[in-house]
């Protein structure tokens, strides 16, 4: 043999036993395929819990029971000495009704576990099977819970009064001679609900059976002291006058008078900016004539059948209902350049 063809036999080589090498990787990830096709692929789990070998109906059985078994349980929630345990349902505010706060579809987890290795990405495909079987991380997939923090967060709320304190905005008040003073705000504690939402997502997802940490965190309220100092002379302006509001709609009135409408005048802030309005809960009550008279609801037309022809038996009403919100708005703008009895029409 010459020195040329040993050259070029050596070359064949090099070349031919890569290829060889791939075609029984790939032949033998093949085979590995359909020694499980039908089933999950060996060192898959679901938050802890193996279902490798599995078919998808059996994974959905064995997650179904894991999952029961960690909650009948309920999830341990603590915050200092105090802790409360929150079940997977709750009683809605109808006491005949209720509500899932922590879910689990234990369907669509064995679904797609079974995907792993199976994505339609020939590399991905080809390798993250064995992967999964030798290293662990490959194969783990984190249960998909759904979590209604804002229902778990008033139970907590209800199971322990003494962790949240809801912020008090500052407001102002009348003295006995009538004169208007601020009341300073009160900082509050509110739960952290992203961080026990995150948390609580963690513990469920890897069905660990550890306690929940409650986060708090203080809290101001929108309206503080500082933003009413400006508005206290406007206040005192407004109310050193003694004028009756009469709000008026088609040949109808009403009168207030200046004792009751002080005691609706409060301060608010909007888009960054403190003003003083007419608060609407404190309005209701002395305008509940007004509105019903006002209020109307919308009517239907009606019809009947006349020797075989539809005709309009009761004609169809538009209905009509007060602003309260914009009316008094209206009159809080009249009312700082009023120096006599002030007409208000009912928008």
């Amino acid at each position: 043999m010459s020195l040329k063809h040993k050259h070029f036999s050596k070359h064949w080589l090099w070349l031919v036993f890569p290829l060889v090498f791939l075609f029984l990787l790939t032949a033998s990830l093949a085979i590995y395929h359909l020694a499980y096709a039908g089933r999950i692929f060996p060192g898959v789990a679901v938050g802890g819990i193996d279902v490798g070998g599995l078919t998808v109906n059996q994974a959905q059985d064995k997650l179904q029971t894991a999952w029961r078994n960690f909650m009948d349980k309920g999830v341990v929630v603590k915050y200092e000495k105090y802790q409360v345990t929150v079940p997977e349902i709750l009683n809605a505010s109808n006491q005949d009704l209720v509500v899932t706060v922590m879910g689990f579809s234990s369907a669509t987890a064995a679904i797609e576990v079974y995907k792993v290795g199976r994505q339609g990405i020939w590399y991905n495909d080809l390798f993250i099977p064995l992967l999964a079987r030798w290293l662990p991380k490959y194969g783990q997939a984190a249960a998909v819970v759904e979590v209604d923090i804002e229902r778990i967060i008033k139970y907590i709320d209800h199971s322990l009064p003494n962790i949240q304190i809801t912020p008090q905005a500052a407001s102002l008040a009348l003295s006995e001679d009538g004169k208007p003073f601020i009341v300073p705000e009160k900082s509050g504690v509110l739960i952290n609900q992203a961080g026990l939402a995150e948390e609580l997502q963690t513990k469920l997802q890897t069905l660990t059976p550890t306690p929940v940490y409650l986060q708090v965190q203080p809290v101001l309220p929108a309206l503080v002291t500082a933003d009413l100092v400006n508005l206290l002379p406007v206040a005192q302006t407004l109310l050193a006058k003694n004028v009756n509001l009469i709000f008026t709609f088609e040949d109808k009135t009403w009168l207030i008078k200046p004792v009751v409408w002080r005691q609706w005048l409060q301060p608010i802030k909007e888009s960054g900016e403190a003003k003083l309005i007419f608060e609407t809960k404190l309005v209701k009550g002395a305008l509940t004539e007004a509105t019903a008279y006002v209020n109307q609801p919308a009517v239907n037309a009606k019809f009947e059948l006349t020797d075989g022809r539809v005709q309009v038996f009761a004609a169809s009403q538009e209905g009509r209902e007060v602003d309260l919100s914009a009316t008094l708005r209206s009159a809080v703008e009249q009312l700082s350049t009023a120096d006599q009895d002030l007409s208000i029409p009912l928008i």
